[in-house]
C-alpha cells in the first residue's frame, strides 16, 4: 500500500502486510526515490500436547490401591471413633484395661491415669495414621 503525494514534505507509506514490502515515495519534481524494507515476519509457534494416555494396567494397579487405602482409611477412623466414644463413656472409676501379647500373657489395670495415658497415646497414633494415609490418597491423584 503506497502513498504518493505531490509534496515533498507530506508524503509517505504506512502499511505492512506479512512479508510485502513497505515502500517510502517522496515526489520532487520528476524525480522519485524509492526505498523499500523488506520485513520478515517470524513463523507462528503452535505446540499441541498430547495427552498421555496411562496403560490400563497402571490405572487398575492404581484402582486397586486406592481401594486398599479407602478401607485402611475406613478402619483408622472407625477405631479412632470407638476409642474416643470409649474415653467420653466412662468415669474414672470403673474402666479398666488389659493388654494381651501374641503368647497369651495379659495385664490388666484399672487405674484411671494409666488408662487416659494410654487412650491419648493412642489417639495420637490414629491421629498420625490417618494424616499419613490421607496423604498417601492425594499423592495418588496427584500421579
Amino acid at each position: 500500500m503506497a502513498t504518493t503525494a505531490k509534496s515533498a514534505a507530506s508524503a509517505q507509506t504506512t502499511g505492512v502486510q506479512g512479508n510485502a514490502a513497505m515502500t517510502v515515495s517522496k515526489s520532487e519534481t520528476a524525480k522519485t526515490e524509492q526505498t523499500a524494507l523488506n520485513l520478515p515476519i517470524p513463523p507462528a509457534v503452535t505446540v499441541t500436547e498430547q495427552p498421555s494416555k496411562v496403560d490400563f494396567s497402571a490405572l487398575m494397579e492404581k484402582t486397586d490401591k486406592l481401594a486398599a487405602l479407602k478401607e485402611k482409611y475406613q478402619d483408622l477412623t472407625g477405631k479412632r471413633k470407638s476409642l474416643d466414644l470409649f474415653a467420653i463413656s466412662h468415669d474414672n472409676q470403673n474402666a479398666q484395661i488389659q493388654i494381651v501379647d501374641a503368647k497369651g500373657q495379659s495385664f490388666e489395670s484399672s487405674n484411671p491415669k494409666c488408662i487416659k495415658e494410654v487412650i491419648d497415646i493412642w489417639m495420637k497414633d490414629f491421629a498420625k495414621a490417618i494424616e499419613e494415609t490421607e496423604k498417601e490418597i492425594r499423592n495418588l491423584y496427584a500421579c
